[in-house]
């Protein structure tokens, strides 16, 4: 089974990453949020959720956070 494991890791890991769209503008108060809440200290590591429907830009606010906030941290995965 570990074998298993070995060969999804890789193939899952050929996958292509989103990129941030040229086009990305607004959602100054979502990005602010988002800052706001990993700023927190806490001895637990964090997790945010962004929902709604397909299309409605979530994983382009994830990159324009990461591409505004990485810096800050030690580990990013997307």
């Amino acid at each position: 089974m570990k074998d298993l494991k070995a060969y999804w890791h890789i193939v899952t890991s050929f996958k292509p990453q989103p990129r941030i769209s040229n086009c990305f503008s607004g959602r100054t108060d979502i990005l602010k949020e988002l800052a706001e809440f990993f700023e927190k200290k806490s001895s637990e590591p964090k997790t945010a959720l962004l929902h709604g429907l397909g299309g409605m830009g979530k994983t382009q606010v994830c990159l324009k956070f990461l591409e505004q906030n990485a810096h800050m941290y030690d580990y990013v995965s997307v």
